[in-house]
């Protein structure tokens, strides 16, 4: 079964449902229709352009320029992560850059190197895609964790400070409000693995079905992807939270934030 080519006109007929749902949006009064726009244009800009990216990469086939797709897609991630940061904290970014990048390092590794067995390692082919969905699902989560803790750790300063002044250390202290940050982050991805395959059918899975791929082989693909996703979800997320609890407590677990 060969692929079906999009075209550009095809392109410019999927841009129609942006327009409809703006003209609709306008209709009512809501007021996002200028950011859905700007979304819109951007996504496809910026798709086309990473396409033109990506050939070049797979047709120069280096290692050195595997990694630095690498590196870009990590600071991308970080500085997105921090942006939605509603408390503000010192390193932020470095934060957050390090969290993704252990995140992805680690299951990024052992899926090419373990479970997939790629050689070499740097097959671009494996290596971009596969770190972007990573890459991203670690974004998402440790920004919504870093989040979630930083925001209740302000609203409940006097409960943590409370906490330390009876003897808690500055983990102890906010282990409650880390468990509920680790949940707010992993809620999606735990969400997407009860209805995965009944009420959704993932993207990448969707895809290798759409260009000829068998199905039970998509699938195979699809459930190793999910659960380095979760994976990598769940190392950034701890990661982040370690990382940001040394920062919002000096020495003696006094709470700076």
């Amino acid at each position: 079964m060969s692929l079906i080519h999009i075209s550009l006109v095809d392109l410019a007929l999927a841009l129609g449902f942006i327009a409809v749902v703006i003209v609709l949006i306008r209709i009512e009064h809501l007021g996002v229709e200028k950011a859905l726009f700007v979304g819109a244009v951007r996504a496809m800009a910026q798709l086309l352009a990473v396409g033109y990216v990506l050939k070049a990469v797979f047709d120069l086939n280096h290692w050195y320029w595997v990694v630095l797709v690498l590196l870009v897609m990590t600071v991308v991630a970080a500085h997105t992560a921090r942006k939605r940061q509603a408390v503000a904290i010192p390193h932020a970014f470095w934060t957050m850059a390090a969290a993704i990048g252990v995140a992805a390092g680690i299951v990024l590794g052992s899926l090419l190197l373990v479970i997939l067995g790629v050689k070499p390692w740097y097959q671009p082919q494996y290596v971009v895609p596969l770190a972007g969905i990573i890459i991203a699902s670690a974004m998402n989560t440790a920004a919504l964790s870093v989040d979630r803790f930083l925001s209740d750790i302000r609203q409940n300063r006097p409960l943590v400070e409370a906490a330390v002044l009876l003897g808690a250390t500055a983990k102890e202290s906010c282990r409650p409000f880390s468990k509920a940050a680790v949940r707010a982050g992993m809620m999606p991805h735990i969400n997407t693995m009860m209805v995965v395959g009944i009420v959704q059918l993932p993207g990448m899975m969707t895809g290798q079905i759409l260009s000829g791929v068998a199905p039970a082989e998509a699938v195979r693909y699809q459930i190793v992807i999910i659960y380095c996703l979760v994976a990598g979800a769940a190392i950034a997320s701890l990661t982040a939270l370690s990382i940001v609890r040394r920062l919002v407590f000096n020495r003696r677990d006094q709470l700076t934030l």
